[in-house]
């Protein structure tokens, strides 16, 4: 598709990554502009990882029957020529199982590089409706970058699943699947099964992590680290990283060795 693309190459005004975004399929160019959930994107990357990474700048692949004059702001000059390596991040029509929500193929294993990050066109449409949405929208895609760029996995639950069980025994309790540094004791369940478990409304009031896990929540902005690492809960995380913390895993990265 790269070669009959146009490409807006939008500069940010940080100081690591460069992002490839490629475009499909899509209708609307003009409720699609990245910029605002790229520059929160950056910002929640330099949180995330304590001050040491963000985005450089970001280029953007359009379908060709797009024009450049979409692009905000304009295209100045001759566009730079599409670039030969594969995207970061795809942004594509609805996926039949995670719809609008970024996902991402991680065929690499704990540690390495995955395939790609994918999310659905109605992501970045609610990402442009306020500042709110456009950080709560940088968040997930932090999380996702983690997965993607450093090798980690989830850090939560799922219904439904015999293996990466959203609610696990600890002692003679249940406990949620979940890495987070804020603890508000065992959940009410049956005491003979998980099935009606729920959270108190006030269990994650005060959490910051896990991106891993609750990526969904405003205040949470940090992954798990040695300290905040819950190393029995059944995740993907635990299983594929041998129970280390997502911090534990970035650290071994070559983004973090150069450092």
């Amino acid at each position: 598709m790269a070669p009959n693309c146009e490409t807006c190459h939008n500069q940010l005004s940080t100081n690591e990554y460069l992002a490839r975004l490629y475009s499909f399929s899509v209708a609307n160019p003009a409720s699609l502009s990245p910029q605002t959930v790229l520059t929160s994107w950056s910002t929640g990357l330099y949180t995330a990882t304590d001050g040491g990474l963000s985005l450089r700048s970001a280029m953007v692949l359009l379908p060709s029957h797009w024009s450049t004059r979409a692009c905000h702001p304009p295209v100045s000059g001759r566009p730079p020529a599409p670039p030969t390596q594969p995207a970061h991040m795809l942004i594509s029509p609805p996926h039949p199982v995670f719809a609008d929500a970024p996902w991402t193929q991680q065929s690499g294993g704990c540690g390495r590089q995955g395939d790609f990050i994918q999310m659905g066109v109605g992501f970045l449409e609610s990402a442009n409706t306020s500042s709110a949405h456009a950080v709560r929208a940088a968040s997930q895609l932090v999380g996702e970058w983690g997965k993607y760029r450093w090798g980690l996995f989830s850090e939560a639950g799922y219904a439904g699943d015999n293996l990466y069980l959203p609610w696990y025994r600890q002692g003679p309790d249940w406990a949620a699947t979940v890495c987070t540094d804020a603890h508000a004791g065992p959940p009410p369940c049956h005491p003979d099964h998980a099935h009606h478990c729920s959270w108190p409304p006030e269990a994650h009031r005060n959490a910051t992590s896990s991106l891993l896990s609750l990526p969904n929540l405003p205040q949470v902005t940090k992954f798990c680290d040695s300290k905040t690492h819950n190393r029995e809960a059944p995740t993907k995380q635990n299983v594929l990283c041998g129970r280390r913390s997502a911090w534990e895993v970035m650290l071994e990265h070559p983004d973090f060795k150069a450092k």
